[in-house]
């Protein structure tokens, strides 16, 4: 008792292009932002 173990997550790297950045700026422009849930009925997942 009293040890724990530890362990590594890798995650891979992105790395935006050109094309990335012009289709975020298309969809900010097209889409309008979602309106925020304003009624307190969210749920917390404890791990």
């Amino acid at each position: 008792m009293g040890e724990g173990t530890c362990f590594t997550i890798y995650l891979p790297q992105h790395i935006a292009t050109a094309d990335d950045v012009i289709i975020e700026s298309v969809a900010e422009e097209v889409a309008p932002a979602p309106q925020p849930d304003l009624t307190g009925a969210g749920m917390v997942m404890l791990v």
